[in-house]
């Protein structure tokens, strides 16, 4: 539900207006930045598309490389002497290898199973081709990574019993209940039961699924937060859920934002919560929507963060102990990674930029070795993998 005038008032819309610095270089930061991004690696990404996203954890980085697959880095474990400045390859895998559109390893999730000890498989989703707002195509890819210098497929799960094809974009994991929730464009949200050993077509282990715009149901990312799963959908705006290990609810309705703009990814920490917006419906894809959330999870609308000269906020994410709230967006001479403050979560107060007019199509956080560093996707044609120090 969009918050009132009042609501929406407690926010001051903060523009940012930079030049583009088209040699990738950093602006300077504002006097009163305390972190700084300082680039640490670039790792070259064959331009079989490229790069599309990397989720790090434990000191190694899963690549989505698009067709050429998921590249496994260390860049801190140690498996094989990596670093974040010095990344180093330890095994690589091309997903769905007899699909003739190649395998468009678009997102992974290495999933840490607390109640197995196990860390034995990566969850790798597949984008294929669709029309916006209608349809969609791709699977999700369960892959064994016991060896992670030959990693092998031994899943997958294809979403079936649409009245148009569907396909997988974003995941988030519930570890400790061994659920996996992906966000299915028109096909909405659905939960998968990931325990024990996974093996051939996962259709049987579906608990459940919701389309929560109805017909105007196309979602984009999904999370779950003390106790509810929250949706962006394209269409419809921001979900608080409610899943009960059978089915979905709706706990709290589309907020009605994106009759202006199309939502894009979201991230939920603490009270709080926020929205990108992607491409151009009326108005381009240049804010990021501040939400805080009541006692009982549902969101209220505080306002919008507005960044000049992008056209896609398309990933958004805070940090683990909510400090910074990092940016990746494309789409103008201003595209590349922003980094804010949240030391007062409802103003964002920008602390440093790296400009590509190319665009950085994903970005993540972790902290490696006492050290927090963000991993960016940068566009072709010259696509790479960055890797940034946040530094004070």
């Amino acid at each position: 539900m969009r918050g009132t005038d009042t609501a929406r008032g407690r926010l001051a819309v903060v523009a940012l207006a930079l030049a583009a610095c088209g040699d990738g270089s950093t602006p300077p930061p504002s006097p009163a930045a305390a972190v700084g991004l300082t680039a640490v690696a670039s790792v070259d990404v064959p331009a079989n598309y490229g790069i599309h996203d990397a989720f790090v954890r434990d000191g190694l980085a899963f690549v989505c490389a698009w067709n050429t697959g998921v590249i496994i880095y260390d860049v801190g474990n140690g498996v094989v002497g990596g670093t974040p400045g010095a990344p180093r390859e330890v095994g690589r895998i091309v997903t769905d290898p007899g699909n003739t559109g190649g395998a468009r390893a678009h997102n992974a999730w290495w999933f840490h199973n607390p109640n197995s000890s196990q860390r034995r498989y990566l969850f790798v989703g597949q984008e294929g081709p669709g029309q916006l707002g209608a349809s969609a195509s791709g699977d999700i890819h369960v892959v064994d990574v016991s060896n992670l210098a030959a990693p092998m497929e031994v899943a997958s799960y294809r979403m079936s019993g649409t009245s148009l094809p569907a396909g997988t974009h974003n995941f988030w994991m519930d570890e400790a209940a061994e659920i996996l929730y992906a966000a299915y464009y028109n096909g909405g949200v659905v939960a998968l039961d990931v325990s024990g050993t996974l093996q051939g077509d996962l259709a049987s282990r579906e608990l459940a699924r919701i389309r929560p715009g109805g017909d105007s149901t196309y979602v984009w990312g999904v999370q779950r937060h003390a106790g509810s799963v929250y949706a962006t959908d394209m269409l419809s705006g921001l979900f608080q859920l409610r899943f009960t290990g059978t089915s979905f609810t709706i706990a709290a309705a589309g907020d009605g934002l994106t009759s202006d703009r199309f939502a894009s990814d979201l991230w939920v920490h603490g009270d709080y919560a926020y929205t990108g917006t992607w491409g151009s419906r009326v108005s381009a894809g240049n804010v990021v929507n501040v939400w805080r959330l009541d006692d009982n999870g549902r969101p209220d609308h505080l306002g919008e963060l507005a960044l000049d000269n992008v056209g896609t906020v398309g990933d958004v994410e805070v940090s683990a102990d909510g400090a910074v709230l990092l940016l990746a967006t494309e789409r103008g001479p201003a595209a590349g990674l922003y980094l804010y403050s949240l030391a007062d979560p409802e103003r964002p107060a920008p602390l440093a930029s790296v400009m590509f007019p190319e665009g950085v199509h994903t970005a993540t956080l972790a902290d490696i070795g006492g050290r927090r560093y963000a991993f960016a996707a940068k566009n072709p044609p010259a696509p790479a993998l960055l890797i940034y120090e946040l530094t004070r």
